[in-house]
């Protein structure tokens, strides 16, 4: 199974864009090449723009599509509780392993996600938007820590 993933395309409120017209491309070359699943890693959006969000979900709709979001998504005062509210993350089981999406648009991981990563085994995959040594609250040496262990 052909599983691909995205992040930081940062969709900005511009239809003709250079990131729309990548997208598009990007979007028609998976089809192409017949990939089932597609996981985004976060700021699919440049602004939280909900309106490009809900287009982008729109595009993703032939897919078995996965996302977490990223700090551009909560950007906006505005709109970045729906961002919060309509991710949430993700856990998937593909040939025998599992894929766990964890949010972490302001640099922390949950403790309720803390425990979930605890669960993962050898040869599992966690996707994260955040950039690991940056992770706030103690995420990069406890990240550091569960990798030892595995």
């Amino acid at each position: 199974m052909k599983i691909a993933f995205m992040c930081d395309m940062h969709l900005p409120n511009n239809p003709s864009s250079s990131q729309y017209a990548y997208f598009s491309a990007m979007i028609e070359k998976l089809k192409a090449d017949r990939v089932k699943t597609v996981i985004s890693v976060g700021d699919i959006t440049s602004f939280g723009e909900k309106e490009i969000f809900i287009k982008y979900m729109e595009d993703m709709k032939d897919f078995d599509h996965h996302y977490v979001i990223g700090n551009s998504d909560v950007r906006d005062e505005k709109t970045k509780d729906y961002f919060i509210e309509n991710s949430g993350g993700f856990s998937i089981r593909r040939d025998g392993r599992t894929i766990l999406g964890v949010d972490t648009p302001y640099g922390v991981i949950a403790d309720t996600d803390k425990e979930k990563i605890l669960q993962l085994k050898d040869g599992d995959v966690l996707v994260i938007h955040y950039y690991v040594e940056a992770l706030k609250m103690g995420g990069y040496p406890f990240l550091k820590e569960v990798c030892k262990e595995k």
